[in-house]
């Protein structure tokens, strides 16, 4: 976006400016400084979604959730962050009108465990423009099953506290972590360059 490279490249040379970065450590910081804007623009952007339509504490959970499963099991890259920023502001959308709706607890029970299966056995996934060596595929693999296991005992947990909303908004965040990674894995059966 050509606004967060405004604002890196008027950052980069305040820190010029004021000797706090030499000349050759601009490229390493332009691209700090820029990864930083993005996640603050992301951030900003479903905090104030959430906010307007009135689920603010909804959106965070269902983001932590949604990120802590992310984390580890790979899925879609965007090659260009507006592709990224759009994607963030449809999926934080996409929960927030899902939200709305109720799903019968024991129906819901089922798709959830269900949806920590097949991301418990399908995890991690690459694409084209994040790439995992064999280390990397090891050690992705263990920490997304490790990270599966961890929100489906928060997920018992708060079923067995009674916290119905919650364990909503967990099946939500594992759902759509689901589709981010068979889209991915389509994308790249397939040979799909839209947006990649």
């Amino acid at each position: 976006m050509k606004i967060l490279e405004f604002f890196t490249q008027k950052l980069i040379r305040k820190l010029i400016k004021y000797q706090l970065i030499s000349d050759q450590d601009v490229n390493l910081y332009s691209y700090g400084i820029n990864l930083l804007l993005s996640y603050l623009l992301n951030l900003f952007t479903i905090l104030l979604i959430g906010l307007l339509e009135n689920k603010f504490i909804e959106t965070i959970f269902f983001t932590a959730i949604f990120v802590f499963i992310r984390s580890y099991s790979g899925g879609l890259h965007f090659s260009k962050f507006i592709y990224c920023y759009i994607g963030t502001v449809i999926v934080i959308s996409l929960f927030i009108q899902i939200y709305k709706f109720s799903i019968p607890i024991t129906i819901l029970n089922t798709i959830f465990f269900l949806i920590s299966f097949i991301l418990f056995i399908i995890n991690p996934m690459d694409n084209k423009n994040r790439k995992f060596d064999s280390i990397e595929k090891k050690v992705f693999s263990k920490k997304s099953k490790r990270n599966i296991i961890l929100v489906s005992i928060f997920y018992l947990l708060c079923l067995h506290l009674t916290f119905f909303q919650v364990t909503y908004i967990i099946f939500l965040a594992s759902l759509f972590n689901l589709i981010n990674i068979l889209l991915a894995k389509s994308i790249s059966k397939y040979n799909i360059k839209i947006f990649l």
